[in-house]
């Protein structure tokens, strides 16, 4: 592990029977500012920290714009884009800004007060309410679920994580999305071991 570097694991949170929230994810076939990645030739995340259980079919991550591990399915396309910070694993596409799998993002140097702000905000568009738990390291998790989408074909269910690390002043959103006719099946195949098992940098 990096020296003076200490990690976070969404598997203490107890996910099973929680909800999350969702936002509109916005990845463009055309935007230049978001590279594909090769799996292959990201660095291994066991070489920077204590090894961690990898499930059949899964392998860790290490995205080069911001320091974390991330469980992706084997043969998923993963995407960065520095340009906002986001983290894409991504198991379908159904156009240029809807696709089933995880997005990871961060902002940095937001105080709790313009947290609670944004929260509150979402809240009222989405219609739904954050559950709000306590974790160690200075984080704090808000979570909730949500439906979003035009037309049957479209419509996306989605879980997401959004946490705050009051310490350092940095947000993590996490979401995990499919179609709602695939949904059952896609997050106890994936979603629900990707959510469980993504570890962050406490000090970042």
């Amino acid at each position: 592990m990096l020296r003076g570097v200490a990690t976070v694991a969404l598997s203490t949170i107890a996910l099973i029977g929680l909800g999350y929230a969702s936002h509109r994810l916005q990845l463009r076939a055309d935007d230049e500012e978001t590279e594909t990645i090769n799996l292959e030739k990201l660095p291994v995340v066991q070489r920077f920290y204590p090894p961690w259980t990898t499930p059949e079919g899964f392998a860790w991550h290490q995205p080069r714009i911001f320091e974390s591990g991330i469980l992706a399915p084997e043969g998923w396309q993963l995407r960065e884009s520095q340009k906002d910070m986001t983290v894409y694993a991504i198991k379908e596409r159904f156009g240029d800004d809807l696709y089933s799998g995880l997005t990871v993002s961060i902002e940095r140097n937001k105080t709790t007060r313009e947290v609670q702000k944004m929260l509150k905000k979402r809240e009222k568009e989405l219609r739904e309410t954050w559950e709000t738990t306590q974790l160690k390291d200075q984080f704090v998790s808000h979570v909730m679920e949500y439906e979003y989408g035009s037309g049957k074909s479209q419509n996306m269910f989605v879980r997401a994580v959004v946490m705050h690390n009051k310490g350092t002043g940095t947000i993590y959103y996490l979401y995990y999305e499919d179609k709602r006719e695939n949904w059952v099946k896609s997050w106890e195949d994936f979603g629900h071991a990707m959510l469980s098992n993504i570890h962050l940098n406490t000090l970042i």
